[in-house]
């Protein structure tokens, strides 16, 4: 499906709030606690007492129309953006006119970074492997050439809470739904390994990420954890140990590369203060009421393909070939007419244009030369020498064709292929679209 049609808002208006006000009226709150007479102390300890403030109060804010406001607002902005080639960029922009970013810094960033990607990887069909990496930040060395941090996951009630160090100083803090830490070699997958923690060591530097250990501990012993970031989604998340790498990404599993779908996240000042606690200082005091809200955008498809060819085997077989790419699946459109500037919506509702999806992490036959080579139907192959790949296509015999061949993401979202549109992706003849007759070779 296309990019466009994936745009979702999330408003959560932050509004639970604890609020401590003072009172000379104690007729309701409730008093516990034990008097314990001590006759020799001439100012006798009676004992600890402990206030409970059940009570609530209220005050005079229409959140209703505010809560209106901003999703009207923001539905523009998507309206206006949803049909853009880069989506985040146009989004960044228009929230940046409206002064709707957050304030969170780059320490923040790398820890949710790394713990969005896996609540992600929990929404996943079962027995995936999610696979992700962390992202490049730019800004993270201005201060520093190599910055070293540590993550540590620790299980705490019934959830598990992620926390982020820089020189044993804690950064940042936030928790994911999963309730026991585990890890698995392949044969214990289904089970898994209990772990006491998970922690890792990360060093940026010129702003690109590098895992320096990566590790689960238990009272016994540190296990090796795969650096790639693999993560395995059956009866609970489990990550993968270092040695058995190969074993989960092999083809009786489904590998899912994150993140799915991109966010931004979004704080809309209220322009209203309340007394409210916060624990971050642990006091009462006036601060902002502020709206956090999010949406959510599917990962932009992968860039055009270049290399792609036609070639006619002396055994009969017509075969596609392209540059392999990172991508989830391939899509070989071809036809008897020319369709270069159709955009996809209409390619894909073309009888007249035949469509072959080819999953890319089927497992496919290596080859080095065309001498001898006798190519089947149905079958991906890898030519070593050419990093290329070739699917063979039926063709009626002698008969003009034209092809495209798109690189497609997890969504199974590719290039529009809308020539109306600036500055989009595009087939274009003799890179990702070619034109060949049956039984003879592309030029």
């Amino acid at each position: 499906m296309e990019n466009s049609h994936f745009i979702e808002l999330m408003i959560i208006p932050l509004l639970i709030i604890g609020a401590l006000l003072y009172t000379d009226n104690f007729d309701n709150v409730s008093i516990t606690g034990n008097a314990v007479k001590i006759e020799q102390n001439p100012n006798p300890v009676l004992g600890t007492y402990s206030i409970n403030p059940s009570f609530k109060t209220s005050f005079n804010y229409d959140i209703k129309n505010k809560f209106s406001e901003i999703k009207s607002t923001m539905n523009s902005v998507i309206e206006l953006c949803k049909d853009n080639p880069n989506t985040e960029a146009c989004l960044n922009e228009r929230i940046s006119a409206l002064g709707w970013e957050c304030s969170q810094n780059d320490e923040e960033n790398i820890l949710h970074d790394f713990t969005d990607k896996i609540k992600d990887c929990i929404l996943t069909d079962e027995k995936s492997v999610c696979k992700f990496n962390f992202d490049d930040k730019e800004g993270i060395n201005d201060k520093n050439i190599i910055r070293e941090f540590e993550i540590k996951l620790i299980s705490e009630n019934a959830r598990t809470k992620a926390q982020l160090f820089e020189r044993g100083k804690l950064l940042a803090t936030d928790y994911i739904n999963v309730e026991e830490l585990q890890y698995a070699d392949y044969e214990g997958r289904e089970t898994g390994k209990a772990a006491d923690t998970i922690e890792m060591t990360l060093t940026y530097s010129i702003g690109k990420p590098s895992i320096k250990e990566f590790v689960a501990t238990n009272s016994n012993s540190r296990i090796a954890l795969s650096k790639i970031m693999l993560l395995y989604n059956s009866n609970g998340i489990k990550f993968v140990q270092t040695d058995e790498e190969n074993n989960f990404r092999g083809p009786l599993n489904k590998e899912v590369s994150l993140p799915r779908y991109k966010g931004i996240k979004l704080c809309v000042d209220a322009g209203k203060k309340v007394y409210a606690y916060d624990a971050s200082d642990n006091s009462v005091k006036m601060r902002d009421l502020v709206y956090h809200f999010a949406i959510t955008f599917t990962t932009p498809p992968p860039g055009p393909l270049n290399g792609v060819r036609s070639v006619h085997m002396p055994s009969g077989e017509q075969v596609i070939l392209w540059d392999k790419a990172d991508a989830a699946s391939y899509s070989i459109y071809y036809s008897k007419f020319d369709f270069v500037d159709t955009k996809l919506s209409e390619i894909r509702s073309d009888k007249d244009i035949l469509h072959v999806s080819v999953d890319a992490k089927q497992p496919y036959e290596e080859f080095s030369t065309f001498a001898g080579m006798k190519f089947e139907k149905g079958k991906l192959y890898y030519h070593t020498q050419l990093n290329e790949l070739a699917y063979v296509i039926e063709t009626e015999p002698n008969t003009q064709y034209y092809a495209a061949v798109a690189a497609a993401n997890e969504q199974g979202s590719e290039i529009f292929n809308d020539h109306s549109v600036p500055n989009s992706f595009v087939y274009e003849k003799g890179k990702n679209y070619v034109e060949f007759t049956s039984g003879t070779d592309s030029t």
